[in-house]
């Protein structure tokens, strides 16, 4: 579990954006910065309304409701988050890096798990479409090596839950082999 999916409270009704930041960093438990040149660049002032409600929800969720609306968005960068743009945030310099352990899955198809992950989970966020995310195998360690943003990570989390859980309940025998080109064929 990470910072983002602990669970928050809060109601701002056209509160300035500048004080919506402070007021998170000051109670959710992460440090929560504006990136002020990253707002300017999408036509966002500090001073623009922010309308948000919400109850026990994820500050994940919460954050992607109330900047959406006003065209920004986040990222995590050394333990904070920060609020900027989309281009800012989905920049190759603002990803983060993940290692996903895949031996219980299928670590004999990295290609096949590979194809299934970037067709599935945002498609046009990965290198191959013109998107800055990058996947690759450490094949020695039965791994994943993921650069993405936080939002395609936590997509990537749930996709391999289902594919666990999808593999646990295959028989033995079919677990054999027939994974790999399951997934491979993107029925998964």
């Amino acid at each position: 579990m990470t910072v983002l999916d602990r669970k928050v409270e809060f109601d701002f009704q056209e509160t300035p954006l500048v004080e919506f930041v402070d007021e998170l960093d000051g109670r959710c438990g992460v440090a929560v910065k504006l990136d002020r040149r990253g707002i300017g660049d999408a036509g966002v002032a500090s001073d623009t309304p922010i309308n948000c409600r919400v109850r026990g929800t994820s500050l994940r969720v919460a954050l992607k409701q109330s900047l959406t609306e006003i065209g920004l968005h986040y990222f995590l960068k050394d333990g904070a988050v920060v609020i900027s743009s989309k281009d800012v945030a989905e920049s190759e310099d603002n990803l983060s890096i993940r290692v996903y352990s895949i031996g219980d899955i299928d670590a004999n198809n990295y290609t096949g798990l590979i194809n299934c992950i970037t067709e599935t989970v945002s498609k046009n966020s990965w290198d191959e479409n013109g998107g800055p995310g990058k996947i690759e195998p450490a094949t020695g360690s039965k791994c994943l090596i993921i650069a993405q943003t936080d939002e395609v990570h936590a997509k990537i989390l749930d996709l391999l839950r289902a594919l666990r859980t999808a593999h646990k309940l295959w028989p033995r025998d079919a677990r054999r082999g027939e994974m790999g080109s399951a997934v491979g064929q993107g029925m998964m």
